[in-house]
C-alpha cells in the first residue's frame, strides 16, 4: 500500500500521469485485480504486454483489464529482432476479434494523445 500512496504523492505534488507497464503482471488472477484498484483511482495509464495477449493463460485475467476499460496501450516488450521479436500482430489480431475494432481505435487514440504530451 506505501506504493500507492508515494505515486499518489508524486504524482500529485509533481502533476505526473504514471504509464503503468506490464500492469497484467503484477497480479495472478482476476480475483486480485481489486489490488490495482488505488491505481485505477489515480488515472494512471495502464500498458499491457503484447505477449500477454498471445497466450491462452493470461488471457482471462485480460479480459478483466478489457471489461473494467484498463487497456490504454499495447507494448511490445521488445527486446531484439532475434530473441525478444514483436508480438503486436497477434495481439491486435486476438483484440480485434475479440473485442472489436472500437477497443484498438482506443489504444490509438491514447498513444497519439500521450505522443502529443511529450511534444509539449
Amino acid at each position: 500500500p506505501w506504493i500507492f500512496d508515494k505515486l499518489f504523492e508524486v504524482s500529485a505534488s509533481k502533476n505526473i500521469h504514471f504509464i503503468i507497464a506490464h500492469a497484467e503482471r503484477y497480479i495472478n488472477s482476476k480475483k486480485e485485480i481489486k489490488r490495482l484498484t488505488p491505481l485505477f483511482n489515480m488515472n494512471c495509464t495502464i500498458q499491457i504486454n503484447s505477449d500477454s495477449f498471445a497466450k491462452l493463460g493470461k488471457r482471462g485475467l485480460l479480459k478483466c483489464f478489457v471489461n473494467e476499460g484498463r487497456v490504454h496501450l499495447i507494448g511490445s516488450d521488445m527486446h531484439n529482432n532475434t530473441t525478444r521479436k514483436s508480438t503486436l500482430d497477434k495481439a491486435y489480431k486476438y483484440i480485434r476479434k475479440k473485442y472489436g475494432e472500437k477497443l484498438l481505435n482506443e489504444i490509438s487514440a491514447n498513444e497519439k494523445n500521450i505522443l502529443k504530451r511529450v511534444d509539449n
